[in-house]
């Protein structure tokens, strides 16, 4: 009984704790209003409710695999540009998804869900079901605000378990039964991460080996915080590295940490750094900063994927996560 009444204690603390995120955090999004579309959608979101999605690669590298997204026949026939639909560009293909794979699963829309079938909830019900078949998926800060209102639901269904950051964030299928300490140490190892935003789900946490609660408690090596002292010690233990993109970097001046996602070239400025912010008080806000002033930021982590020469480099027009 007393199992029974602790379980229920925990789970009304992540409903309040977790499943709702912080204020001023990432996915901490404004609510819009309905019927923003400007058009009535063709899909019925009736005929999509409870369909079986099933996905097929087509296309793998080294980095990156994409899949198609295939519906039930009788839905297809029904909705065709649910199969083969043209695009803008009049360049036909199909629904496609795809996960990073270096970047813990992290989820695309390539390019995105027909605008037959925008407010039915069928992007939503897709990335679930990815998920699912993937057994695990993460996206962050760098995505468009449609896939981070995706998101924000995807961590308040009980069919996933989730851990939240200030950049980013791991959703798992309950049932995977894969390493999940593998996972999230690879997640944690490789991102940007602050006590203040840290929410994680108990059931995902108490499913996690002893060295999470060493590294939650403030490992030097993988937490970050704005301690002065905790800053000076990884300024001074990279020294001698140059920010570039993969990199987390500090600036004395506004006392902000930075994680640069991707750079481009710039005709005026030279190079342009996408990076995410955080200060003492609030995460996840994008910004498009000059090599001129990333140059002079401090090193103060630089993660196990990013190249010797360039970086982890994304093409801008690719991230639709």
């Amino acid at each position: 009984m007393a199992y029974k009444f602790m379980r229920i204690k925990k789970y009304f603390q992540f409903i309040s704790e977790v499943i709702e995120p912080k204020v001023d955090s990432w996915l901490d999004l404004p609510k819009s209003q309905k019927g923003q579309f400007t058009e009535a959608p063709k899909l019925d979101p009736n005929d999509i409710k409870d369909i079986k999605i099933d996905f097929k690669l087509i296309e793998s590298n080294d980095a990156e695999e994409l899949y198609q997204v295939i519906f039930p026949n009788n839905i297809v026939k029904k909705y065709p540009f649910l199969g083969d639909y043209t695009k803008e560009e009049h360049d036909k293909r199909y629904l496609t998804i795809s996960k990073v794979k270096f970047h813990n699963n992290r989820l695309h829309f390539v390019p995105g869900i027909p605008p037959e079938s925008k407010g039915t909830g069928l992007g939503l019900t897709i990335y679930k079901q990815f998920i699912k078949f993937l057994g695990y998926g993460s996206s962050n800060v760098v995505a468009k605000v449609a896939a981070k209102k995706l998101w924000s639901k995807i961590i308040k269904d009980e069919d996933f378990i989730s851990l939240l950051t200030d950049q980013s964030v791991l959703v798992f299928d309950k049932n995977y039964k894969g390493d999940i300490d593998k996972v999230v140490k690879n997640f944690v190892s490789t991102k940007f991460v602050s006590k203040e935003f840290l929410q994680i789900d108990p059931e995902l946490e108490n499913r996690l080996g002893d060295w999470f609660k060493f590294w939650k408690k403030g490992n030097p090596e993988s937490l970050i915080n704005f301690n002065p002292e905790h800053l000076k010690k990884l300024i001074n233990k990279n020294i001698d590295l140059k920010p570039k993109s993969g990199d987390i970097v500090y600036d004395e001046k506004t006392k902000k940490i930075y994680y640069i996602y991707f750079d481009f070239p710039d005709k005026k400025q030279g190079t342009i750094y996408h990076c995410g912010s955080m200060s003492d008080k609030k995460s996840g806000e994008p910004e498009n900063l000059p090599i001129s002033s990333v140059s002079n930021f401090k090193v103060i982590k630089r993660l196990p994927f990013t190249s010797k020469n360039t970086g982890y480099t994304m093409v801008p027009k690719r991230t639709i996560d």
